[in-house]
């Protein structure tokens, strides 16, 4: 109940306290709501496990042929994609630029649209690279990868250190590596 003073307004006295509810309520639902954001966002800050198929269908745990002490970039593409086609010709043109770092390549098409695919952009030629397919997209969703191109490249401790989504300028992310 409000107590009011002889003009009428409330008084100091709960104008105060009133204040201060407010405000550390509005601080709690910032900060549950920013929590529910890094929870979010974390999956990938780590390299995490990723299991896909082999242009011939079998099931590999990704993680288990990657090489330790090497950086490890992941590309999700779709072969109908023209920022993945462009993207895909600088990553085999510009190939020097990353001779050390192993790739995954990882795409939800159809095994025969990415078979197509490589006869125009073979990423076989590129050292350390590892061409796998998903049929259901749960590396897509862990990554949350909504459209493709997007790159995530961790250190060589596992460690998250370029997350680009959408076409990305290889020479920018060349220096990215150089500088980590």
């Amino acid at each position: 109940m409000e107590r009011k003073n002889d003009e009428g307004r409330v008084s100091r006295r709960y104008t105060l306290p009133l204040v201060i509810i407010i405000a550390v309520l509005a601080l709690v639902a910032v900060s549950r709501y920013m929590r529910g954001r890094v929870q979010t966002e974390r999956p990938y800050r780590t390299l995490p496990e990723i299991c896909a198929l082999t242009m011939t269908g079998d099931s590999v745990n990704c993680n288990t042929i990657l090489e330790s002490g090497k950086k490890t970039a992941i590309l999700f593409f779709n072969p109908e994609c023209e920022a993945c086609k462009n993207e895909m010709r600088e990553i085999i043109k510009n190939q020097k630029y990353f001779l050390n770092v192993q790739w995954l390549f990882i795409t939800i098409a159809q095994a025969e649209d990415v078979e197509s695919f490589i006869k125009d952009y073979p990423v076989q030629s590129i050292p350390d690279s590892y061409l796998f397919r998903e049929d259901y997209p749960k590396s897509h969703m862990l990554f949350d990868v909504s459209a493709p191109p997007a790159l995530f490249v961790y250190n060589e401790k596992g460690k998250l250190i370029v997350a680009d989504k959408g076409e990305n300028s290889i020479q920018k992310i060349a220096r990215k590596l150089k500088r980590h």
